[in-house]
C-alpha cells in the first residue's frame, strides 16, 4: 500500500471518529479494541486475533503501520469494546444494510440518533454505511442498543436498515467490529466519511 493511500486513509476513514475518542479522553487511562481478521465473504469470519491500543498521541501512527502489514487478505476492525481505567464500556458502533439514503432510511438514523441523544458520523463502505457515536454504554445499555437496532427492520421494508446478522454476530461476540481496512476481495473500499447525523 502506497502513502498515498495511508494519507487518504486517515484524512477520510474512521481514524477520523478514532482522532476526536482521543482528543475526549487525553488524559485518562483507555484502551480501544480491534482485531485482525480474514473473512469468508458473506458475513462469515474464518479466524478473528483480537488485541487492545492504548488510545495516545501514537495510535493513529500504530494504526496506520497495522493497516499497511496486513497479510493478504487480511482486514482490521475497530470494536466496540472500549476499557477505561480496565473497565469495560461500549461504543455504539451501526453496520447499515443500505446504499443510498431516502425518506425511509432518514427516519430510520433519526430515531436511532434520538435514541443515543449524539451525532452518528457515517461512513459509505462501497455497499453500505458504518455508524459511529462518541458515547460510551455500560454492558447491558449496549445489549439494548443492540435490540433497539434489530427493531428497525421493520416489517414491510423492502430492505434491511441495519445487518441483523452483524447484529447477531456483536451479541454472539461480546463486541460490535467494522473493518478499518480494504485488503481482500470482499469489500469494494475503505470506509470513507460521509457526514454526520
Amino acid at each position: 500500500m502506497g502513502s498515498k493511500l495511508i494519507n487518504e486513509t486517515k484524512n477520510s476513514s474512521p481514524l477520523l471518529f478514532i482522532r476526536m475518542l482521543l482528543e475526549k479522553n487525553i488524559s485518562k487511562n483507555v484502551e480501544l479494541e480491534f482485531s485482525k481478521y480474514t473473512s469468508g465473504g458473506q458475513g462469515i469470519t474464518l479466524n478473528r486475533s483480537v488485541f487492545r491500543l492504548s488510545l495516545d498521541q501514537e495510535i493513529l501512527f500504530k494504526i496506520d503501520d497495522l493497516i499497511e502489514n496486513l497479510n493478504e487478505g487480511e482486514e482490521l476492525a475497530f470494536h466496540s469494546n472500549i476499557y477505561i481505567n480496565k473497565k469495560r464500556k461500549c461504543l455504539p458502533l451501526i453496520d447499515f444494510s443500505f446504499i443510498e439514503f431516502d425518506e425511509s432510511t432518514d427516519r430510520s438514523v433519526f430515531r436511532i440518533h434520538e435514541y443515543l441523544n449524539t451525532s452518528i458520523y457515517l461512513f459509505k463502505t462501497g455497499r453500505s454505511y458504518h455508524g459511529y457515536a462518541l458515547k460510551k454504554l455500560t454492558p447491558n445499555a449496549w445489549k439494548s442498543y443492540l435490540g433497539f437496532l434489530l427493531l428497525q427492520n421493520r416489517p414491510g421494508n423492502s430492505f434491511e436498515i441495519v445487518d441483523s446478522r452483524w447484529i447477531g454476530h456483536s451479541l454472539e461476540q461480546n463486541f460490535s467490529a467494522l473493518r478499518l481496512s480494504n485488503n481482500s476481495k470482499f469489500y469494494l473500499q475503505y470506509p470513507h466519511f460521509s457526514g454526520v447525523f
